[in-house]
């Protein structure tokens, strides 16, 4: 078991173990507060898959219904998300449109139940061109289109559903992401019009997804348990796939989230530095959290690494070009339009978006350079600087 943390994250990784193995979870320990960790379970997504191993171990019976409920809802929405990929997936195929799932769609299938693995959303690679046809779809569904064209991805929604069409991998985070320009090249045929990246492919991308998410929000305990069940379940080529983790400038950080898994789930031995790693992601959860959050914003307005709260503050007022395009995709094809796109964000946040103003001005308030700095060794450790 790693050292330095709490015990409540000491038995949530036992669950966690103990699931996995298709065990019964050892007893609570004495003076376990289970609404904490029961809040723990919720922040990393991992609900179902600790009670799997946990209804049986003895808690008590107010902590038992939560999780039950907890597991009742998750079971409902897999089989919602199951049902509404079904139908999506036979009208694509009736358009022709090549469509690939991506991330935690297949990953699921690595857990003793798919429905352990909890997703929030679907995620489907179309080609771009297919993106008029892919809404036509979704809106005979009866699915709400709350994002089109103005992204990297179409947004549709249902009450309890939320479906993404990605044109593109994203390769935030990565220092050569030419790898990725046809992620199509790196899929196999599941049938029909539907494909999949191969299992070494899917590895890659599921440590590559998992960077973005660490450098800007961090990343829990359900990243470490999908490359864990990656590396022991699928026929993956490690050789192949470090060789080309170094090519897209992230070997280090592959490497590191390894260690880590292996250090969670079969005890093996981290360095000091790993140790405060596997902590930070433990602070996380499963979509990182907002300290973390500032303190990267803060960390990377002082450039190559350095800490300036005063820079952290103009980048609040005038967000680099890079971040406003995202906002305003406009401005990739006209950049000259940025001082006007400024003067109506300014007027939006003053006239109608004050609480953002001070929520903003909040966080900047709290925001620790001290955090900033412990944020830039564990960024050093885990291979985030590469």
């Amino acid at each position: 078991m790693i050292e330095g943390i709490s015990q409540l994250s000491k038995y949530l990784i036992e669950c966690v173990k103990a699931s996995l193995d298709g065990r019964i979870a050892p007893p609570p320990p004495d003076g376990l507060d289970t609404e904490a960790f029961f809040a723990a379970c919720e922040k990393h997504s991992l609900t179902p898959l600790v009670w799997a191993s946990l209804y049986a171990a003895g808690l008590e019976p107010e902590a038992s219904a939560r999780f039950a409920a907890a597991q009742r809802r998750e079971l409902m929405r897999s089989a919602m998300q199951d049902a509404a990929f079904g139908r999506i997936a036979a009208k694509l195929e009736e358009r022709g449109v090549l469509y690939m799932p991506l991330k935690g769609f297949y990953t699921r299938f690595l857990y003793p139940e798919p429905s352990m693995r909890v997703m929030s959303d679907i995620d489907i690679l179309i080609r771009p061109g297919d993106s008029s046809a892919a809404k036509e779809i979704m809106e005979s569904l009866g699915f709400a289109c709350i994002r089109y064209m103005t992204g990297d991805d179409d947004k549709y929604k249902k009450p309890g559903l939320l479906i993404e069409f990605h044109r593109g991998l994203d390769t935030d985070g990565l220092k050569d992401p030419s790898h990725y320009a046809d992620p199509w090249k790196l899929s196999e045929s599941v049938s029909g019009m539907c494909r999949r990246m191969t299992p070494t492919e899917a590895y890659l991308y599921t440590a590559a997804h998992a960077k973005k998410h660490f450098m800007h929000h961090g990343a829990g305990l359900r990243t470490l348990i999908d490359i864990y069940l990656s590396m022991k379940k699928e026929p993956i080529d490690r050789e192949l796939a470090h060789a080309l983790a170094r090519e897209m400038g992230m070997d280090r950080f592959l490497c590191t989230a390894e260690r880590l898994a292996l250090a969670a789930f079969e005890d093996a031995e981290l360095t000091d530095g790993e140790k405060e790693v596997f902590r930070f992601m433990l602070e996380s959860g499963v979509l990182g959290s907002d300290e973390h959050y500032e303190a990267a914003k803060l960390l990377r307005a002082g450039g190559e690494g350095r800490v300036n709260k005063a820079k952290y503050f103009l980048r609040l007022i005038f967000p680099p070009f890079e971040a406003m395009a995202k906002r305003d995709p406009v401005l990739k094809k006209a950049p000259y339009l940025l001082p006007f796109i400024h003067v109506r964000r300014w007027a939006q946040l003053v006239f109608s978006r004050r609480d953002r103003v001070e929520r903003g001005l909040d966080r900047f308030e709290h925001t620790d350079v001290e955090d900033a700095n412990r944020l830039k060794s564990i960024y050093r450790t885990a291979g985030i600087d590469e």
